[in-house]
């Protein structure tokens, strides 16, 4: 993870499945930072190495460090950039199925609810 704010959500989520599949590997709660830090890059890995150098609050443990890393780097608003997105999701030359794909993953972060999403998803078609 370099820094983009549409991809630290999924970032985080995929360092905690790493965390529950291999929960020995990892067992103390300072250890996960350190892991989730070898996986940064760029202003990220730089934002990081301070927080660690520092010995900040933030690296105590993983949820701590997720909170932040998501607060510094995360979309501001998640519920209304995916409002924005569904509002402005169209088909275009893409499949139904490739359409759908990227409509649920903004959907899942909307927080709206079926009936909404329903007649949106329907003026996104061609």
């Amino acid at each position: 993870f370099s820094g983009d704010p549409d991809s630290c959500q999924s970032f985080i989520m995929q360092c905690d499945l790493i965390f529950c599949m291999q929960p020995s590997q990892l067992g103390t709660k300072r250890s996960k930072v350190a892991y989730v830090i070898s996986l940064l890059s760029g202003r990220a890995l730089r934002w990081a190495t301070a927080e660690w150098k520092s010995q900040s609050a933030h690296c105590r443990s993983f949820a701590v460090f997720s909170a932040e890393l998501r607060n510094v780097f995360g979309t501001s608003m998640p519920r209304q950039d995916a409002a924005r997105s569904l509002v402005s999701a169209a088909q275009g030359h893409r499949s139904v199925a490739e359409f759908a794909a990227e409509f649920r993953t903004q959907a899942t972060d909307s927080g709206w609810d079926r009936i909404a999403l329903y007649d949106t998803f329907l003026q996104g078609l061609s």
